[in-house]
Order: C-alpha cells, then sequence, then structure tokens
C-alpha cells in the first residue's frame, strides 16, 4: 500500500501478531475463542488431532476408549461479537512527536484487523467534536484494507467532549460487546461520567490511553506562550522550576485517578506513550490474555 502507516512492513507485523495470538490460544484451551470480548458462550463445533502441547482437558476420553487416538474437542462462540472501536480525533490527539494520532490509527487499525480475523464484527466511531461512525460491523479480514483507508484520512481538529460523545454512543441503543476507546482522555470537563455511563453498561470496555512524554514533563523554562489547541486560547507564563514541579505533580495526580477510576470501575485500562509501537501495545494486551476467552 501506499500508505506510511499501514503499509507492508506493518501488515507484515499484524500477521506476527496473528500467529502469536494463536500461540497464545493453543497453550491455554483448545475450546476457548480468540476474541477481543469477555463472556463468549461456547457450543461444541468438531474434533481434531491432539498434538504435544495442547490442553490435555480437552481430550475427548470417550473417543480414545473406542479408537485408542488422543482427538480435542473444539468449540466455537454461539453468536459474534460486535467491537466498537472509537477513536478520539479533538485536537489534542495531534501533539506530540510521532503526533498521538499517528500511533492511536495504527493500534486502532491493529485491534480491528484482529477482531475481522476472527470473524467479529467491527464498527468503528470518531470521537471529535461529535461522534461519527466510520465503519459499520464490517466482519471480514478483507475489509481491513477499507478500515485502513478510514483511519489514514482521520485529522485532528476541533475540541473533543469526551463526556458528551459517550452518552451519544450509549444512545444508538446498539448491540453489547466490547468497546474500545483508543484516547489521551484530555479533556476540560474530564471523563469519569463517560467512563462511568460505559462501566455500568452492557458493555466490556478497554481504554488505551495514549500520551506523549512532553504532556508529562515541562523541559523548557523562561517566559512561553502556552496555547489551547483546542480552545483556541493563548496564555503568556514563565515558566520556573516551581511551576514546572506543580505541573509534574499534577500531571502524576491526573494519571493515578485515571487508572485508578478505570480499575475501580472493571475497565481495562492501558497507557503508553508515542515513543512506543502498535505491536508493543497490542503485544501488552495479547500477553494479558485478553484476546483470549
Amino acid at each position: 500500500m501506499a500508505s506510511t502507516l499501514f503499509d507492508q512492513e506493518y501488515l507484515n507485523k499484524l500477521e506476527r501478531l496473528q500467529l502469536l495470538a494463536r500461540r497464545l490460544l493453543r497453550n491455554r484451551s483448545a475450546g476457548e475463542h480468540l476474541s477481543l470480548g469477555k463472556g463468549v458462550s461456547l457450543e461444541f463445533n468438531e474434533y481434531r488431532r491432539y498434538y504435544p502441547g495442547d490442553d490435555f482437558r480437552l481430550i475427548d476420553w470417550n473417543v480414545f476408549s473406542r479408537t485408542e487416538k488422543l482427538y480435542l474437542k473444539l468449540f466455537s462462540p454461539e453468536h459474534d461479537l460486535n467491537v466498537y472501536i472509537l477513536l478520539d480525533h479533538s485536537a489534542s490527539m495531534g501533539v506530540g512527536t510521532p503526533p498521538k494520532i499517528q500511533l492511536a490509527r495504527q493500534v486502532a487499525g491493529s485491534l480491528g484487523y484482529i477482531a475481522l480475523a476472527q470473524q467479529d464484527r467491527v464498527s468503528l466511531f470518531g470521537m471529535g467534536q461529535d461522534l461519527q461512525e466510520l465503519v459499520h460491523y464490517q466482519r471480514s479480514k478483507n475489509q481491513a484494507f477499507s478500515l485502513f483507508r478510514i483511519l489514514e484520512d482521520i485529522q485532528c481538529k476541533g475540541s473533543g467532549h469526551f463526556n458528551e460523545t459517550i452518552i451519544r454512543f450509549m444512545r444508538r441503543n446498539i448491540p453489547g460487546g466490547l468497546v474500545v476507546l483508543v484516547t489521551d482522555l484530555l479533556d476540560p470537563d474530564g471523563f469519569d461520567d463517560g467512563l462511568k455511563f460505559l462501566a455500568a453498561s452492557r458493555f466490556d470496555v478497554l481504554v488505551i490511553h495514549l500520551l506523549d512524554e512532553s504532556e508529562i514533563r515541562i523541559n523548557v523554562g523562561g517566559p512561553h506562550i502556552l496555547f489551547d489547541v483546542e480552545g483556541g486560547g493563548e496564555q503568556k507564563i514563565s515558566l520556573t522550576p516551581a511551576i514546572r514541579e506543580k505541573y509534574h505533580r499534577r500531571m502524576l495526580a491526573y494519571l493515578d485517578h485515571a487508572e485508578s477510576f478505570c480499575r475501580r470501575h472493571q475497565i481495562e485500562y492501558m497507557r503508553a506513550f508515542t515513543s512506543a509501537s502498535f505491536e508493543d501495545i497490542v503485544l501488552r494486551y495479547l500477553r494479558m490474555g485478553a484476546y483470549v476467552h
């Protein structure tokens, strides 16, 4: 592909992630479904021969007693999973080196690709000044390329309204499933109400919190003009050591609040900086076991 974000190198890395995901699945149980979501009910599907390393708990001993051969019982999900990816593209997501939106696009594309490869249904929503449904219920791996093209075209602009956007999403009265929020959680009105609303719903929720390291600590001093990239305002300020330290403490408190809030409300939470690669983030989630249910 001509895209710089979703080129052949990106696709090769995705395929390696798929192989790892399948290996993790094999090490767990042949009866589990590789999926992004939780609570997928299973029904018996077929048998296959046992291979060293398979979960012996899935061996059908009745078949063994008749054939003296080891076979595993395989299961498939009764219902496909609905995966809703909500991508924050407000102006603050354009900040960073590289910009947060660049990593956000690749992470969203990776999660969508893995879900589509499992025949789950994927929808993509943009979270900017309003809620936009960009992809509606795709369910084939072949549709990943159209998902990548849409992600590539997303631009950061305007002020975000996190809580209001989540409420609009919930009012769509869509089927339950997994909601993946890829966002910096930077909103003057906070994020508590929106996340609390989601946590109390029929959805499983994953927050992938993306930040640039420059947003955590200010490393410059002296007089500066601060610009509000979303609100459009500006303010002159002298960045003394005391102000820089106060800012750093408040950012650490904000990060602690985001993580502890999610944990308290049983929301999966992952934080990453723009210096990370998309595959590192996906690997972390895979190794948490969250994809295998």
